[in-house]
């Protein structure tokens, strides 16, 4: 799992400009629900079991998980817009 992580890191580093700070994962029926969240140039795989609230910070949003809080770059109102289904 690390080195996978690893991997979507280095493809970020890479890019340009990537098209968003936060990704729902497509996973099988079995997988728990999880999204990639960017903060800091990192990518972090985050099950939405483990968030327990999301602050609004302007253009910024803070994701408080059981084991860190992630900041990332998108609003309350894109991340409410792209992903409805995600319901806390």
């Amino acid at each position: 799992m690390e080195r996978f992580l690893k991997a979507v890191n280095r493809y970020y580093e890479r890019m340009e400009k990537p098209s968003g700070n936060i990704a729902v994962s497509r996973q099988t029926p079995a997988e728990e629900p999880f999204i990639y969240i960017r903060d800091n140039k990192k990518v972090f795989k985050v099950y939405l079991k483990d968030i327990s609230y999301i602050e609004g910070y302007g253009e910024y949003i803070k994701i408080h998980a059981e084991d860190k809080t992630y900041l990332t770059r998108k609003t309350m109102h894109e991340f409410e817009k792209n992903y409805p289904m995600i319901n806390f």
